[in-house]
């Protein structure tokens, strides 16, 4: 005898269950009959294809995740005082966005937007303008202070750009006022200012 025939000889008689029965196998060509897929190729009549819920669920995700950061930057973002005056005829415009940069200083009039005005002078100076400059303010004797003109490139926005410099977005209503100069102070020696 071979190990075969020794298994065989080991296990019980097999009964067959309700399954293979003819009560079990009406059952199961039933179920298959009723799932086997139509002439149009599509298991389930009249209704939508089973990828669409899955994109609409996860575009309504996307757009409520980005509403409620877009929320949360207008909510968040460094702004200043309602009350905020700039002093001052001049705007400064920054070589780059560091707190240290070269500044070059240029008059201001109402009715003048500050990013352009740098970026004019930015052409004049270099022959190129970045592409993205933003409006930042600083704050001076707590009510007041200048808006610095500062390039953008690397930020997504402008709070996130004013961030990196210590400053606030300039609100967009800002006009010069006489006063004294609106020129942020220059750090001395030993880090004073």
């Amino acid at each position: 005898m071979n190990v075969e025939e020794m298994i065989r000889a080991a296990r019980p008689d097999r009964e067959p269950g309700w399954a293979e029965g003819t009560q079990g196998q009406r059952v199961l060509h039933t179920v298959l009959a009723s799932s086997a897929p139509t002439a149009a190729g599509s298991s389930r009549t009249g209704s939508r294809p089973r990828w669409v819920r899955p994109v609409v669920v996860a575009g309504v995700g996307l757009v409520a995740v980005t509403g409620l950061a877009g929320a949360a930057v207008l909510a968040f973002a460094p702004e200043p005082p309602p009350n905020w005056k700039v002093p001052g005829n001049s705007i400064a415009c920054a070589a780059e966005r560091t707190t240290n940069a070269d500044l070059s200083i240029r008059p201001w009039r109402a009715g003048d937007d500050p990013v352009d005005i740098c970026r004019r002078d930015w052409i004049s100076r270099t022959g190129t303008a970045p592409e993205t400059l933003y409006s930042c303010v600083f704050q001076k004797g707590g009510t007041g202070g200048g808006v610095v003109v500062i390039p953008g490139e690397g930020t997504h926005h402008a709070a996130q750009a004013c961030e990196t410099v210590e400053m606030f977005v300039a609100p967009a209503d800002l006009v010069p006022a006489p006063a004294d100069t609106n020129i942020p102070p220059r750090p001395t020696q030993g880090g004073g200012e």
